[in-house]
């Protein structure tokens, strides 16, 4: 921040706080000390401004009272997303957890009732009287059968070809 003040310009009460705080810059300083010589108004002025430092501390009392309070803020704010987004993480779980928990009681509910009618159901057994005859080959035809053999192995090498 670079002020210019000349001779005949009038030094403002921001150049004169900077001034006492030490925010000048060497040759601006210089100027400003120059000016208090020259005009007594100025130096009064900067001796009430100094001697006036009650002002300072209630401003800078405001301001870290200011910065305390914005400071704040935003830690309440992202705890209350962290929280927010927690709660619907569990809220979701919940709700899958209960939606499979009457998935599965409606699957067993409907598995003992189809149990239950099965054995609430009569049985119904078939009983055949009438003794059947088994049919008996004559002992010829077991005899005349002949052994399974295996299938010519020139065939077997000429299918496998083929198909490789």
């Amino acid at each position: 921040m670079k002020r210019t003040v000349g001779n005949n310009e009038w030094l403002d009460i921001d150049v004169l706080d900077d001034y006492l705080e030490g925010k000048l810059d060497s040759g601006m300083m210089h100027k400003v000390e120059r000016i208090s010589l020259e005009d007594p108004f100025i130096a009064q002025a900067l001796e009430g401004l100094s001697a006036a430092k009650k002002r300072t501390q209630t401003f800078s009392l405001l301001q870290k009272q200011l910065q305390e309070r914005v400071a704040q803020k935003p830690v309440e704010r992202k705890m209350w997303r962290i929280t927010s987004h927690r709660l619907s993480i569990a809220a979701t779980a919940a709700v899958l957890f209960i939606t499979a928990g009457v998935l599965f009681w409606m699957r067993e509910s409907n598995r003992r009732q189809q149990l239950e009618i099965a054995n609430n159901r009569p049985k119904q057994i078939e009983v055949n009287i009438k003794p059947e005859v088994a049919a008996v080959a004559p002992a010829d035809t077991l005899s005349s059968a002949k052994p399974a053999t295996l299938a010519d192995p020139q065939k077997v090498e000429q299918v496998l070809s083929s198909i490789f």
